[in-house]
This record gives structure tokens, C-alpha cells and sequence, in this order.
């Protein structure tokens, strides 16, 4: 039995008549020349996966609370919320980092969890924002390359404009 599999990206021609399609129809001249058509549910679109893994602060809370200290997780979750306040750091959304581990390094510009000094640390993005959707307020972190989505600007680019 002979069997052809296609993909949305397959062009299908029909009774071509290349040495190719005339070969494979001799492959058996007598058997009835017949193309069935297979039903294939559509895939899921963003929004149907949206709506299944939407969740609110008040549960994704509770899903933080309850797992166990050592359950590590891959899940990812959608929360739809608001950003109602950059809370005042004084100077602290920004921390140099260890190359190593990425960790905040002491005054002296050692990190303590690789026990190196680094001759550049690097300079991260590390604010503190207030996030509501609607009944739950919660304070966030935000490093990195999420802090800029936010600032809108690349840490380097800040720390011209601060200095």
C-alpha cells in the first residue's frame, strides 16, 4: 500500500503529467484511481490557548503558595493586569551583577554566592512595580530584559541619561 502525507506548505497538483505521476498510476492500472480526503482539526489559536491558560493574580498567587519548596515547573500562565506604580528605589533599579551567577554584588563589588570579584560587572535592570487586576494589588520584580519593555529603553542607554 502506498500512502501520501502532506503539510499546509505542500503544494498538491492533481494528475500531473510528469514521468513521475504516470509511473506511480501503472504502479496498479486496474485499481480505481481515487483521492479520499482527510478531516484535520485546526490547530488551537493564540487566543483559544490564551483563554485556557488566562489566570488572575489572586490564583497564580495561590499557585505559588501552594507548591512545594522543591516542584519545579515549566508552566506558563497568562494574567491580564495593569501597571499602577514604579515604586520609588532610590536609585535602585539598577544593581551590578556577577558575570558568573548574574547575583547583586556587596559594596565592595564581590559576590559572596560565587566568591569572585569581578574585574567588569555588568550593570542590571532591577524595578519594583505595582501590578492590579482588578480585586489583587501585588508588587513585582522586574529584571533585565523585562524592566526594559517596561523603561523602554536598554540599560545602557539609562545609565547615559543618569549620569
Amino acid at each position: 500500500k502506498y500512502q501520501l502525507n502532506s503539510t499546509s506548505g505542500t503544494k498538491v497538483y492533481i494528475n500531473l503529467e510528469t514521468p513521475e505521476v504516470v509511473a506511480f498510476k501503472d504502479i496498479s492500472p486496474n485499481a480505481p484511481q481515487k483521492i479520499h480526503l482527510i478531516q484535520v482539526d485546526q490547530p488551537e489559536s493564540l487566543e483559544e490557548a490564551m483563554s485556557k491558560n488566562y489566570k488572575t493574580l489572586r490564583q497564580l498567587q495561590k499557585l505559588y503558595m501552594d507548591a512545594k519548596e522543591d516542584q519545579a515547573t515549566n508552566e506558563a500562565y497568562i494574567c491580564i493586569a495593569k501597571i499602577t506604580k514604579v515604586l520609588d528605589q532610590d536609585c535602585g533599579w539598577k544593581y551590578s551583577s556577577c558575570n558568573t551567577c548574574k547575583s547583586k554584588l556587596d559594596h565592595s563589588q564581590h559576590c559572596n554566592k560565587c566568591n569572585l570579584t569581578p574585574l567588569f560587572p555588568k550593570t542590571r535592570y532591577r524595578i519594583v512595580v505595582t501590578i492590579e487586576d482588578g480585586d489583587t494589588t501585588l508588587n513585582v520584580g522586574l529584571f533585565d530584559k523585562d524592566a526594559e519593555k517596561i523603561v523602554g529603553k536598554p540599560i545602557d542607554a539609562m545609565m547615559k541619561i543618569y549620569e
